[in-house]
């Protein structure tokens, strides 16, 4: 009996390279969303997307026996959710939260690390000068970096 494993975010041709792996050929997978309903829209209904991807699984005559992601944000976040709503294996939400956003990975770090180099938030928008404890050479990242730029509902 294959296993019923739910992707969110593929396209066609994503779909169909997972569909053509080895690993999975005990499995049957299903698409949950699109990208086009996560990935190529004007604003992004959080809510809105989890609401409908587990109804979906609710109403699926089956076993979930897993829900994976095929692409970032808002993926990432709400592989977790979903998974943990039915007791599935998946990353945790935090860990995951605090390995996406830079910031707070960084400061995670600095717990288990003594020669962590030394690191800032800086607010271009407010001042473009470095902060006090960074000094040039220095290296400008975004705090959260995917490929999803617009604003949320």
């Amino acid at each position: 009996m294959p296993k019923h494993v739910f992707v969110l975010g593929p396209d066609d041709r994503n779909l169909q390279t997972l569909r053509d792996s080895p690993a999975l050929e005990d499995c049957q997978l299903h698409r949950l969303l699109d990208s086009e309903d996560l990935v190529h829209v004007d604003r992004i209904d959080f809510d809105g997307l989890l609401a409908t991807a587990d109804r979906r699984l609710r109403e699926f005559d089956g076993p979930v026996d897993a829900v994976i992601g095929y692409w970032d944000f808002p993926v990432c976040t709400l592989v977790p959710l979903l998974c943990e709503a039915r007791g599935l294996h998946s990353a945790d939400l935090r860990a995951l939260l605090k390995c996406e956003h830079k910031y707070w990975s960084r400061l995670e770090q600095r717990k288990v690390i003594a020669d962590l180099p030394d690191f800032a938030v800086l607010d271009l928008d407010q001042d473009a000068k470095p902060p006090e404890d960074v000094t040039y050479p220095m290296w400008l990242n975004e705090v959260y970096q995917g490929s999803w730029t617009g604003p949320l509902d």
